[in-house]
């Protein structure tokens, strides 16, 4: 299943995200407007989570979907990716029919929606007690991460 946001929503959203990313040399090229389904895509990286291979992964999905124009909602796509990733197919699909798995992402959508996570705006949690709302600066992380530094340690 797919969405389509209208073109004056995107060009806004994709001029500000490539405007952020430059400093990071990440570059955003989803012009069409085309929103794959991402479940298999996220199922995929939380079995990667417990292997060596979750870095690669997620970097090389991040740019299959934002910088290529690829569906990630597509299996074959996803297996290319974890096969140079380091994953095999056969484990690949052993985790789409994983129900811990399932069940893991299920808990992570539903404490995302009551800490008020949209499927539009990202949201990050950490430790539980921090959240840091939207596209924000490298920055804002800097000093939320230093914050948690400095109350461990007094």
């Amino acid at each position: 299943m797919s969405a389509e946001f209208p073109p004056e929503i995107r060009g806004k959203l994709y001029h500000r995200l490539n405007e952020m990313g430059k400093a990071y040399g990440v570059y955003f090229n989803r012009s069409d407007g085309f929103l794959p389904n991402s479940r298999i895509a996220l199922i995929l990286s939380e079995y990667a989570k417990n292997t060596s291979s979750f870095a690669t992964l997620h970097l090389k999905i991040f740019k299959a979907y934002f910088e290529e124009g690829r569906d990630i909602g597509d299996p074959e796509v996803l297996i290319g990716l974890a096969e140079s990733s380091g994953l095999s197919r056969e484990e690949v699909e052993q985790a789409w029919q994983d129900v811990n798995l399932k069940q893991q992402l299920q808990e992570i959508a539903t404490t995302a929606h009551r800490e008020g996570a949209t499927g539009g705006v990202p949201i990050f949690i950490i430790n539980e007690r921090y959240k840091i709302v939207g596209a924000q600066p490298y920055s804002v992380f800097q000093e939320t991460l230093q914050k948690i530094v400095a109350e461990k340690n007094s």
